[in-house]
């Protein structure tokens, strides 16, 4: 979506939003499973809870921080006055771009993040059947 400019037409940005568009139709059911697997029984409904509240405030910041550099690349951009419809166009598409670099920029810190971060925790043994039978004989 960063070789978006002022001639291009609506299908050069298209690869990007099906890539956008799965990865978030594949994260989100993904998160979710994750924060009930994780969470006592007792907290499930706190945790999805908290989970979807993040998730909003999260979208609702991310909008508002795109748009701040879209109106901030924009304005420095744009000559007031010139009124052009090409150079509307172009200081469009440059606004536009820098919004995708910064979200490009975003995306790779939170995969570093997430590979450094995230861990596999250990799971117990399974226990052997007849172990628990022989153990519930016992009692």
């Amino acid at each position: 979506m960063t070789m978006l400019d002022a001639g291009s037409s609506w299908t050069i940005a298209l690869p990007g939003l099906v890539l956008c568009g799965l990865g978030f139709g594949l994260a989100n059911p993904t998160v979710a499973a994750v924060t009930l697997a994780v969470a006592p029984p007792a907290q499930a409904a706190t945790a999805t809870g908290m989970n979807s509240t993040f998730r909003q405030v999260g979208v609702a910041t991310g909008v508002a921080a795109m748009g701040a550099i879209f109106d901030h690349a924009l304005s420095t951009t744009s000559t007031p006055g010139t009124g052009s419809a090409e150079a509307a166009s172009v200081a469009y598409a440059d606004a536009l771009h820098h919004v995708f670099l910064a979200g490009s920029a975003i995306a790779a810190v939170g995969a570093v993040l997430a590979a450094v971060l995230v861990r596999a925790t250990p799971t117990s043994a399974p226990r052997h059947p007849s172990t628990e039978q022989g153990l519930a004989t016992a009692a």
